[in-house]
């Protein structure tokens, strides 16, 4: 989805701020799943493990959407 207030999408937010920081993407991912699922005090979301739902966007190397995952069934 995009961001509120904003047109940008997630995806593309995340491809720039990779692209200008040269932060290691791993990093970049945990800044948009998990720790925002903590900040809202959201317990099971913003990992992939045993306990957590399995609610995934699929990126490709442009960062591109290819697949979309919520409650672990394929939705795109």
């Amino acid at each position: 989805g995009a961001l509120a207030g904003s047109i940008l999408r997630m995806n593309h937010a995340l491809r720039n701020v990779y692209e200008v920081t040269g932060l290691p993407l791993s990093d970049i991912i945990r800044c948009t799943s998990l720790n925002q699922a903590e900040e809202l005090g959201i317990t099971d979301l913003g990992r992939i493990e045993a306990g957590y739902r399995a609610n995934l966007a699929v990126l490709d190397d442009a960062f591109e959407v290819t697949q979309v995952f919520l409650d672990g069934k394929a939705r795109l």
